[in-house]
Parts: structure tokens; sequence; C-alpha cells
């Protein structure tokens, strides 16, 4: 196997600069083809960048423009554009409007924006602002040990061994294609695509062996920091400065650690012997079972409920003697249509956190495979992603699961249905009329 680092760049400027020094031998002294000339001379890269640049511009020249309507007052203008320009910026990428806003205010008030030991954003002693975590989707893994490196050595080494067999291979297809094309077989088009094809790779070779480039201004350098090897011991000063070409062979990103989407399962806090566990949203199977939203119908004070939601605005509102309310949350199996029903009256009963409890007690008593679940969870505490649910969700969460810890094997009296929600058919045909009478009313 050739040396990745002494034929990389050789191979790249050959190929790219053949077709212009015939050129320039051809038409020497022609001002038009010198024109033409200079005009491929600027790379491949240049006219990838082409559209960037003009965006560029264009965003200095609205700026200008800004600047020159308020003029009279520039600095004013200068550090409000700029702050515009951060906003919009992690508004581009950061989706999350919530994050948005976490960054926005640690501009402003950095200790009460802060970050946990597990990456997650904090936001805590921040006026009118309530304290909260924010998890975030991925986490950042460091890695620790030798042997991680390691095995990033070796598939660097294993790829700069595949890129170089697809590199020869490519080159003496170059050099088939054009002898075939000296003796009038084959064509210009062919010679060009196959010598793309190498210039392709060797770019991509390049960026295997040196994947991060940069360069080092050296003002007052000595002899030994140019020539290393052949005078280790000069230390003589250099009386003008000089530019230092460094590398490394691994990617930063991968050197320093990566990115890993957090498990549903359980995530340590920072206490260490305290697990959390995240109940993210119903298409998690995982955790899905968990979901105040959850599906599976189950009886609570005579009254049949679709989901644990239903069961907690239904009982609410019957203490609050809102029976018109109450009737809506029956006539749905929908959790965020209970929950816009809900919103409209927020008065909480007289024992919010107990009837939370009370009612998932009884859902996974039971659903014994659920209960199951439940129970297998062991000590770790709950935290619902949604901010549709309230928050003491997860506390009335791990009491039910303590309860039912504390029943075993005993069994409740059985339950007596008077009262039942709407079923799956009745909402079919429900939402079907509801869609019939909106079409009418148009017309």
């Amino acid at each position: 196997m050739a040396d990745p680092e002494s034929k990389a760049a050789p191979v790249e400027e050959e190929n790219s600069n053949t077709n212009e020094k015939s050129v320039a031998s051809e038409n020497d002294g022609n001002e038009v083809e010198n024109e033409s000339e200079n005009e491929a001379d600027r790379g491949e890269e240049e006219e990838e960048e082409e559209e960037t640049e003009e965006q560029i511009q264009a965003a200095i020249a609205k700026m200008v423009e800004e600047l020159q309507a308020q003029k009279g007052k520039p600095k004013v203008v200068r550090k409000k554009f700029q702050r515009k320009k951060k906003q919009v910026l992690k508004a581009e990428i950061l989706e999350d409007p919530e994050i948005v806003r976490f960054f926005q205010g640690r501009e402003k008030y950095p200790e009460g924006y802060s970050f946990t030991e597990e990456g997650n954003l904090k936001i805590q002693g921040v006026k009118d602002v309530p304290n909260k975590t924010i998890v975030l989707k991925n986490k950042f893994v460091d890695f620790q040990t030798e042997a991680d490196y390691a095995d990033l050595y070796a598939k660097r080494l294993e790829a700069l061994k595949e890129i170089e067999t697809q590199f020869d291979a490519a080159l003496q297809a170059l050099r088939i294609v054009q002898e075939e094309y000296n003796l009038g077989s084959k064509s210009a088009d062919e010679v060009v695509r196959a010598n793309q094809a190498v210039l392709d790779l060797s770019k991509a070779r390049s960026r295997i062996a040196y994947p991060e480039i940069w360069t080092d201004l050296v003002k007052k350098a000595t002899v030994k920091d140019v020539l290393m090897h052949t005078e280790p011991y000069e230390k003589r000063k250099m009386k003008y400065p000089i530019f230092l070409l460094k590398h490394y062979e691994l990617n930063r990103k991968e050197a320093w650690g990566k990115y890993e989407e957090r498990s549903t399962a359980a995530e340590p806090l920072e206490g260490g012997a305290i697990r959390i566990r995240f109940i993210t949203d119903l298409q998690d199977e995982s955790t899905a079972h968990f979901h105040p939203f959850f599906q599976r119908n189950f009886t609570f004070n005579e009254t049949e409920y679709c989901c644990m939601i239903q069961a907690y605005e239904g009982e609410r509102f019957k203490e609050l003697g809102k029976e018109d309310l109450r009737k809506q949350v029956l006539g749905t199996r929908s959790g965020r249509t209970i929950h816009s029903i809900a919103i409209k009256d927020k008065t909480l009963p007289n024992q919010p956190q107990q009837l939370w409890e009370d009612i998932l007690f009884q859902f996974f008593y039971q659903h014994p495979d659920l209960r199951k679940e439940l129970d297998s969870t062991g000590t770790d505490k709950f935290h619902v992603m949604d901010k549709e649910v309230p928050a003491n969700y997860g506390a009335a969460l791990e009491g039910a699961r303590l309860r039912l810890r504390e029943l075993g094997d005993k069994d409740l009296d059985h339950q007596e249905t008077k009262e039942k929600v709407i079923t799956e058919e009745q909402q079919k045909k429900a939402k079907v009329g509801a869609i019939v009478n909106n079409f009418r009313k148009k017309f």
C-alpha cells in the first residue's frame, strides 16, 4: 500500500493542472486565452463557495441599508443588528422555541441559565421564570479509555486501505483510457470522467489521512522550529514570520467524544444513586403505558374511563359540579381533546395529588401486565416530557407503585360500572358527523 501522506497532495495537483499546462503552452501570449486560463485556476472550491459568497454579500448589503436608514444612531443600530443576528441564527439552528428562549436568557443572565452534569439545560433562580430542567434529545459521551482511541485509529487505517485500493484502480483506469484515447478508440469526455474519478478519490483520501488541518503563524520562530530533524539544536531566530501547517490524525468530533440519543430507560441524576425515567410520548413503546394519555379502559368510582387523564379531569369536574364539562370529557377518547376541554376551567380539586395517585393505583391494579412493568422500574423517579401533563404526575406514579407493592397479592373488591366513556365506534361516527356538518356549513 502506498504511503497516503506522500501521495495525496501531488496526485491531486498533477491531475488538476494537466489540461491547464497544455492550454498555456499552445496559447502563450494570447491575452484572451490567458483570461480563460485564469478562470480555470480559480479551482473547484471557489465554484462550490460561489453561492455562499452571494448570500454573504446580500446579507452585508441588507445590513448597510439598515444602518443608513437609522443614520444618526450607528452604535445603537449596530448592537441591535448583532443581537438580532444572533437570535436569528439560534432560531435556525435550534427549532425548539423553548431551547431558543433558554439561550436568549443565558446571554443576559448566565447564572440562572446553566447546565447539569448530564448536559441538560437548567433554569433556576430567574425572576418570573419557573425552575425547570430541559432534557435534550441527545447527550454527549466523552471518550475516556485508550481502547476507544485505539478503535478509532484502527477504523481510520481500514478506511485508508480501502480508499487507497480504489484510488490505485481509478488511476490505472485513467492510464488505460488515456492510451485508448491516443489510439482514437476513446472520446475526450471519457478521459475527463476518468480523470475526475481520480481527483475525487484523491480528495477523499486526503480527508481521511488529514481530517483536521490548520495553520499556525509563528512570528519569532527559531531554525529548529522549521528544521527539527536536521538542525535539532539550532536556536537562531528567523528574521521573518512563518506559517506552520499542522494536522491531526482524527477528526475532533470523533476524538473528543460523540453524541448519542438519550434512552428513555433510566438515566442517572446528579446524586448518582437516584435514577430518573423519562416518559416521552405515546410513540415510545418502552414508556407509553406510563403516559396519562395511554388508552386502556378501566373503572374508577363506578365510571369506565379510557385513559388516566380522562379519569382525573372527569373526577375533577364532578367535584367542582361542572357537569357540562364532565359530559364533554366523557364524549371523547382523545387525550389532547380532553386537555383542551380541561383548560376551560383550571380550578384544582381539594387533593389533586391524592386524586392522581388513586387513579393510577386503580389503573395499574386492573391491568396486571402493566402493573408488572411499573414494578420493574425499581426506585426510579419519573419525569414526563409533555407540557400538557401536570408536574405532580411523576410523584403520583411513584406513590401508586409503592401502594401496589404494599398491597402484594391481596385482591380488592370489584368495582361496578354505572357510567361508560364513549366507545371507539361512537368516536369514529362522531368524527364523520363533525366533518359532514362542517362541509355543509361551508356550502
